[in-house]
């Protein structure tokens, strides 16, 4: 993995639901709402945000795959 992509995702995307206490985060998310992309980040790597982000948890990106996008995130 690139130490810098995640470098770059934590400091860019900065504090993801700023301002929410963690009950309000919970109600946020379980409501189906998710964060806007931000736009330092490119609308392939929000959707595969979301794609971790989804309800049936058998439906979410496997771990192999979400490494294998960060390695090479042009290719998909």
């Amino acid at each position: 993995m690139h130490t810098h992509f995640y470098t770059a995702f934590i400091f860019i995307g900065g504090k993801p639901y700023d301002g929410m206490s963690g009950e309000e985060v919970y109600s946020f998310v379980a409501s189906g709402l998710r964060m806007r992309r931000k736009s330092a980040f490119t609308s392939e790597l929000y959707k595969l945000m979301l794609q971790c982000w989804h309800e049936e948890a058998s439906e979410r990106p496997k771990f192999g795959s979400i490494a294998s996008w960060m390695e090479n995130p042009s290719s998909h």
